[in-house]
């Protein structure tokens, strides 16, 4: 699940991208690779994320957390979308 958060996170890392800045959570940094992709499926509200060597998901939601208060320890992120 890809979030919308405020801000990153003790412990997050940030990711250089051409549009959105992202961060990683520690727990699932070990799944980072260099180049990934994004894709969203214009006929649901879902994402796909995949990079050369594997599929990471293909029906990835997004949850805007920016308002809920909601820990994000207990979300289970893959990774976040950081907001201005």
């Amino acid at each position: 699940m890809l979030l919308v958060v405020n801000q990153a996170e003790a412990g997050d890392t940030t990711i250089e991208t051409d549009n959105l800045p992202f961060v990683i959570s520690r727990q699932q940094e070990i799944f980072y690779e260099d180049s990934m992709r994004l894709d969203a499926d214009e006929r649901i509200s879902s994402f796909k994320l995949d990079s050369n060597s594997q599929i990471y998901g293909m029906n990835i939601l997004v949850r805007d957390v920016r308002s809920t208060g909601m820990p994000l320890e207990t979300t289970g992120t893959l990774c976040s979308v950081t907001t201005k």
